[in-house]
């Protein structure tokens, strides 16, 4: 069988995989998936959300790379800051968020955002962007107890909601 898959990013913002070619007898499923609402809700498995995050990565400016594995999610994301209180600077910022349950078996979130050297010098306002991101995900995760794909885009969703909210991008 040969299966071809396109990924195209429409003019309002929404993800299409479209088969192009497949073997003749074989039922093929294609997605849209619309990044400007509540995406997260179509993510299925982890193709789905390899989509999601990528359309995350091409329409949100500030939101720069996103990547998973074991049960741990990096977002890469630019922030500007005052270097010496007045200077102003991008910096390129990346949030981890790991998951884990709680005594209830439930899921929660513990969020670290790793900055540029530099940063001490600066105003990055990131310890209250570490708690609102903790918040926000624990907020959306909150009733799932296993991490899946779609627990990732729920995330992600917050991650990118909150950085959006929090940085200014130019």
């Amino acid at each position: 069988m040969i299966l071809i898959l396109t990924l195209a990013i429409t003019s309002n913002a929404q993800a299409l995989i479209m088969p192009v070619r497949a073997e003749a007898g074989v039922q093929i499923e294609t997605g849209i998936v619309d990044v400007k609402t509540n995406m997260n809700t179509e993510v299925k498995s982890d193709a789905d959300f390899e989509v999601y995050a990528k359309s995350i990565v091409s329409t949100e400016r500030a939101i720069e790379k996103v990547s998973i594995k074991d049960k741990q999610m990096n977002v890469g994301y630019t922030q500007t800051v005052k270097l010496f209180g007045f200077i102003p600077m991008t910096a390129d910022n990346e949030a981890q968020v790991t998951f884990s349950n709680n005594a209830n078996g439930k899921l929660v979130s513990s969020v670290d955002i790793d900055q540029p050297w530099w940063s001490f010098m600066a105003r990055t306002g990131v310890s209250s962007m570490e708690s609102k991101l903790k918040s926000a995900i624990d907020t959306k995760v909150s009733t799932e107890e296993v991490v899946q794909a779609f627990v990732y885009a729920k995330a992600l969703e917050a991650v990118k909601t909150t950085v959006n909210s929090q940085t200014s991008v130019k």
